[in-house]
């Protein structure tokens, strides 16, 4: 922070100097002109600032909107101009050039044009350093989320435990429930199966169908079920609306979340409650879920799977979504909205 105000300090020790020499043409001590420059540096360095803090970030990083950039910027121009001159006239000249017998003109051309170009050159030098500082920041977020990415892939691989026995072994027990007229469960591991084989090959795709992205969502669910009897006071819920043909999002996005209200959620021995809500409105995905909390259970310890799917989130779709945790007395709820790709 120290630091960094130094810089300042200097830049505008630089720009002071050079806009002291610019006005040596005038027939005044070098003092005077020297302290006319300083008193005029803060109507400069305000109008600096707010090009570069407000307007620059706002409206050519962020919307990136040039005509609106573009009037506004003439706007401060102009502003700069009536308040600098008023300033002139009123104080500046009268208390450090009065000596020297002129007549001060408030529109005459010559200053106006220095001045002109004094505005305009600091603006240029500081945006020069304003969107290099931008470029620089944006580089490190990049490769520090590349970084991340590959951490939490290489996570995710150490998870991953031989899939192929996994799979094998898991069709072995669907062959024998069926051999053996147990169909629900013979449904559960078949369910389980095709969830293990989206996270494992389909999870290295870029985008897939949202509808299969759900449809894995319904499958865990089922497998759910298989703790449950008809005595349990669960709810476990999945609702969706909206039109899911045709949008594509990044795969097991959403079943970190489901996971997490289950796991947390659920108490054969008490009345528990999850319930899941998928929308679709044209490209808007508003996704939310709703569990019931336990006391036996930390909702601080939820491992890797939720920070995982914050970072992929930031990763995948910056300034594309929004996610809000809500953690209430007795229920835990998640809103994520993202626009989805087509």
């Amino acid at each position: 922070m120290i630091k960094r105000i130094a810089k300042h300090i200097l830049f505008w020790a630089i720009i002071w100097l050079w806009t002291t020499i610019l006005w040596m043409n005038m027939d005044c001590e070098f003092s005077n002109i020297a302290w006319a420059s300083l008193f005029r540096l803060p109507l400069l360095m305000a109008a600096t600032y707010f090009n570069n803090y407000f307007l620059i970030p706002r409206y050519l990083v962020k919307q990136r909107n040039y005509l609106a950039y573009a009037g506004l910027f003439s706007l401060l121009v102009g502003t700069h101009w009536l308040l600098d001159r008023s300033w002139m006239l009123l104080w500046v000249f009268s208390e450090f050039m009065e000596d020297l017998g002129y007549n001060f003109y408030f529109f005459y051309y010559l200053p106006n044009l220095q001045n002109l170009f004094v505005f305009l050159s600091v603006m240029l030098f500081a945006a020069v350093i304003r969107f290099s500082r931008i470029w620089y920041e944006t580089e490190m977020t990049t490769r520090k989320l590349a970084a991340e990415k590959q951490a939490t892939e290489l996570a995710f691989l150490k998870a991953q435990v031989n899939p192929h026995f996994l799979f094998n072994t898991l069709n072995s027990l669907y062959a024998l429930a069926v051999e053996k007229n147990q169909e629900e469960l013979g449904q559960s591991i078949a369910s389980l199966a095709g969830l293990m084989r989206y996270l494992t090959y389909e999870s290295n795709a870029e985008k897939v169908p949202l509808r299969r992205e759900i449809d894995q969502i319904g499958g865990f669910i089922e497998i759910q079920h298989l703790r449950l009897s008809d005595d349990d006071d669960v709810i476990i819920s999945l609702n969706t609306q909206g039109e899911m043909d045709g949008k594509m999002i990044a795969p097991a996005i959403l079943i970190p979340f489901v996971e997490n209200a289950l796991k947390h959620g659920i108490d054969v021995t008490k009345q528990s409650m999850v319930k899941i809500d998928v929308t679709v409105e044209g490209r808007m995905l508003y996704f939310n879920t709703k569990n019931t909390k336990q006391v036996s259970t930390s909702l601080n310890q939820e491992g890797i799977g939720l920070e995982n799917v914050r970072k992929r989130l930031a990763l995948l779709y910056p300034d594309r979504h929004t996610l809000r945790i809500v953690d209430e007395a007795d229920y835990f709820s998640i809103h994520l909205s993202l626009s989805l790709d087509e």
